[in-house]
């Protein structure tokens, strides 16, 4: 994919040239992402201001936030049948299935659909037009929060939007479930309706989709109602700093249509279990894939810093794979890595522990349903448990 853009500098401003630098850079970034996550063989086009919004023209009344949309003018309105015949064509291979995209002429009774320009695109479908818009407001900080404000709001200029113009409804609402079996087609949700991101046909809820604010967004630990699915997300109605994508906003991307980098092949056929290692000269990580008592393949995860030591692992951050913590020795900050398809997928700083605290086990000991930490102090035997929580606020017009 290639992503073009068109800044405005000038509706809000003026901006020192160091402001602009560090936009354009943080935007790149993000762009960058984008480009290398998913791989269609097509180019988009998106105007983005600093401090403004190109969808009216106008500065943002509130600088803390962000907004995107796609294009409606430019999108694509497609029969059911049709839509689903070019997800199977067009989207990532193996992704659909009878589970999550039932043939037929309808589904759950509704026939109609809108697609944005940029998923037109992905389908061979293309206008002239540009794609969509994005804000961003001058009161993020430059660096990973920034980051994912432009990470979530090209996400929404991409096509990941509710809209719902009475006769057609968002391909967004085909993975939008209230119940297994039962989706919710409602772009505004009006009645505040609970409901969640599922990949199944509703069995397994991968996120839950905003209530009170944006219904593409998904609910973090601070939104309203909390969910504990998706922390730090930038896809979250909240964006959190965590600066790059994880595998639910992939899978949201992926099931609007667009296709993503292939990752490692999964564990051969007989796997029973893995073993991580670490090479303790240069702090490389290697998974190996165990079963019927030996050594099956092994896979490079990559290298951390000598001074991060092993912690643990859990389900500490996203909703696929087993994650590792890493504990560094000089001033006793912790990170989890994400894990999936034998590769590390994430990264995301917790926080810093003084080193007198030292893990003893994790669990949820919280009403969260998270995995928490629990740690015991070397030095007077106290005992605490920890989560983590994100921040910043990010809208959709």
């Amino acid at each position: 994919m290639q992503i073009q853009v068109n800044n405005d500098f000038t509706t809000d401003g003026p901006f020192t040239q160091a402001q602009i630098n560090s936009f354009l850079q943080d935007e790149q970034t993000a762009i960058n992402i984008l480009d290398s996550t998913f791989t269609n063989n097509i180019t988009v086009t998106f105007d983005v201001g600093f401090g403004s919004y190109p969808g009216n023209g106008q500065i943002l009344n509130n600088q803390t936030i962000s907004t995107g949309d796609a294009n409606s003018a430019a999108g694509f309105f497609l029969s059911y049948s049709q839509l689903r015949n070019d997800l199977l064509t067009f989207g990532q291979p193996g992704f659909f299935n009878a589970a999550n995209l039932p043939a037929g002429n309808s589904i759950n009774g509704v026939s109609n659909f809108w697609v944005s320009s940029s998923v037109g695109a992905a389908f061979g479908l293309f206008t002239n037009a540009v794609d969509g818009f994005v804000g961003i407001g001058t009161g993020f900080t430059p660096g990973a929060q920034r980051v994912s404000a432009f990470l979530h709001e090209l996400g929404h200029a991409m096509g990941r939007v509710p809209e719902n113009d009475g006769t057609s409804s968002s391909e967004l609402d085909l993975w939008r479930f209230v119940s297994q079996g039962n989706r919710l087609f409602d772009g505004s949700n009006p009645n505040h309706t609970f409901s969640y991101f599922s990949l199944d046909g509703g069995a397994t809820q991968i996120a839950q989709w905003g209530q009170n604010s944006d219904v593409s967004d998904f609910l973090g630990p601070d939104s309203n109602p909390p969910s504990n699915l998706t922390p730090n997300d930038p896809f979250n109605e909240n964006v959190g700093n965590l600066g790059q994508l994880t595998a639910a906003d992939i899978e949201v991307m992926e099931a609007l249509g667009f296709q993503h980098t292939v990752p490692n092949p999964p564990p051969p056929p007989g796997t029973t279990a893995n073993m991580i290692l670490r090479h303790g000269a240069d702090g490389k990580y290697e998974i190996y894939d165990i079963g019927n008592n030996q050594l099956l393949a092994a896979y490079s995860l990559g290298q951390v810093g000598t001074d991060w030591r092993w912690a643990g692992i859990g389900g500490f951050f996203g909703s696929d794979t087993t994650d590792m913590l890493l504990r560094n020795a000089n001033n006793g900050g912790f990170e989890v890595y994400d894990i999936s398809n034998n590769k590390l997928t994430n990264a995301a700083f917790m926080g810093t522990v003084g080193l007198d605290w030292q893990v003893m086990g994790f669990g949820n000991f919280s009403s969260f349903g998270e995995n928490d930490m629990i740690m015991r102090n070397a030095k007077n035997g106290g005992v605490e448990s920890t989560t983590s929580a994100t921040t910043r606020s990010s809208t959709r017009t």
